[in-house]
């Protein structure tokens, strides 16, 4: 078996206000935990408000240069191509490369440059989002259900977005809570399965 020699690439995608941040705050320190060294970088088209708050919650963990904010481009999957291609260039020793994308609709940023995606929806947006059956919450590959503590505050059935979820796709689903932790070692498990995949091929 080949080593795998570059870090196994992971974005984070979903609509504004899913909670992308927040659980890529609460994936990293695990990660890092397992002795995994870890980069990450966000995208948003008007600022680098994630960035910030990711090196503020990630420090002493993760040197902030290994924490980059791109702002710019309206096309995401392009930005993050040739910002991604870079940063992999500038830091070939990292185990693993969080890329935040910010507030895209599709299942994942630059599929040549990443190689596992979630996918980030919040209860707090209601029980329908599954049974809509959207592109990005069909073919990611993993599907965090965030915010699951907001559930019973908008009427929002998480026994309904179970079932829904479970017809609409042939992938895994997590639901998380970043408020105290619940579900993240489920995504975190699911990205390590996804590098020992990586790293077998």
């Amino acid at each position: 078996m080949t080593e795998r020699s570059e870090p196994l690439t992971v974005a984070v995608c979903g609509p504004v206000g899913s909670g992308k941040t927040a659980l890529v705050a609460e994936v990293v320190p695990r990660l890092h935990a397992a002795g995994l060294t870890v980069g990450v970088v966000t995208t948003d088209v008007t600022n680098s408000e994630d960035a910030t708050a990711l090196r503020d919650a990630l420090d002493g963990l993760v040197p902030s240069d290994l924490v980059v904010g791109v702002v710019g481009d309206p096309a995401p999957e392009t930005l993050h191509s040739d910002h991604l291609r870079a940063f992999l260039r500038s830091n070939p020793d990292l185990d693993r490369v969080l890329v935040e994308s910010g507030g895209d609709t599709t299942s994942g940023t630059a599929p040549d440059v990443v190689d596992y995606s979630l996918f980030v929806i919040s209860a707090a947006e209601g029980d329908d989002i599954p049974r809509k059956r959207g592109p990005a919450v069909v073919g990611c590959d993993l599907l965090v259900v965030n915010k699951t503590d907001l559930a019973e505050h908008v009427g929002a059935n998480l026994d309904t977005i179970e079932r829904d979820a479970r017809t609409v796709r042939d992938g895994p689903f997590v639901f998380t809570n970043c408020k105290t932790g619940e579900g993240v070692d489920a995504v975190v498990d699911h990205i390590e399965k996804a590098a020992l995949l990586a790293s077998s091929t």
